[in-house]
């Protein structure tokens, strides 16, 4: 009962609030219910995709600038679900964001190379989270309140990375 009553809140978009959306592509509760308490109390909308198709229709509908992808996924993979992903026309797209047990440098560039943010590692860290997807909003320029690096000795040391 208590597993279920978690899978139904994992899947369900956490409520609106203001500052700006992320979305998360998993089929896996627990990676769900670990962005839920990692990036909720940070007042940013949240949105959950089963797959590539939940994902198109949920950013086709609105302005998501961060997209979370669980790298580990079999099938579709993260690489086709990047490749089906639309582009933006006059506005920069998403910032995709790649999750996997797998990440090491060969992966980081292959994510890189086709167009993704950037690659967080299993098991993913809260901060390490945060701090990801802060800054690709305010790369992006999606700045709907105080959604700025720390200070900028870190950007710079995340910038040299």
């Amino acid at each position: 009962m208590v597993n279920q009553e978690l899978s139904i809140r994992a899947r369900q978009s956490v409520p609106e609030r203001d500052g700006a959306a992320v979305l998360v592509i998993t089929t896996d509760v627990r990676d769900r219910l670990f962005m839920t308490a990692a990036l909720e109390a940070l007042r940013w909308k949240l949105h959950f995709a089963q797959d590539g198709s939940e994902a198109r229709a949920l950013l086709a509908a609105q302005s998501i600038p961060v997209v979370i992808m669980d790298g580990d996924a079999q099938a579709p993979s993260w690489r086709e679900l990047l490749e089906q992903m639309p582009e933006a026309d006059a506005s920069p797209g998403p910032k995709f964001i790649v999750v996997s047990r797998q990440a090491d440098e060969r992966l980081w560039a292959e994510v890189l190379n086709l167009g993704g943010y950037d690659l967080l590692p299993k098991p993913l860290d809260v901060d390490e989270v945060e701090r990801v997807v802060r800054s690709a909003l305010w790369e992006g320029n999606v700045t709907h309140g105080p959604v700025r690096p720390a200070d900028s000795k870190e950007q710079f040391a995340w910038n040299a990375y």
